[in-house]
């Protein structure tokens, strides 16, 4: 029997929030998501809220308890081609 192993899928750091964007870094790499592309939950949420988050143990996602939102980050970081930033 192979021995398994939990590893995160992806390393994920939330760089920054502002009104308009998240800012994140997955596997090193800077994005800005604008809140409206997250989900609509997020686009209608309050700073506070939006600050209010946890990466997903997993290294998958990431989870707004406040406002009971999860967010899978490869379909999130597809998003958010072409809005790569340098931050």
């Amino acid at each position: 029997m192979a021995s398994s192993t939990t590893s995160s899928i992806f390393s994920i750091s939330v760089t920054g929030v502002s009104q308009t964007h998240l800012y994140l870094s997955v596997n090193q790499k800077p994005f800005s998501i604008r809140w409206e592309e997250c989900s609509p939950r997020l686009s209608k949420a309050t700073t506070s809220q939006r600050l209010s988050l946890r990466i997903l143990p997993s290294g998958d996602g990431i989870h707004w308890p406040e406002i009971g939102e999860d967010l899978v980050i490869t379909p999130l970081l597809l998003q958010a081609s072409g809005s790569k930033t340098n931050q």
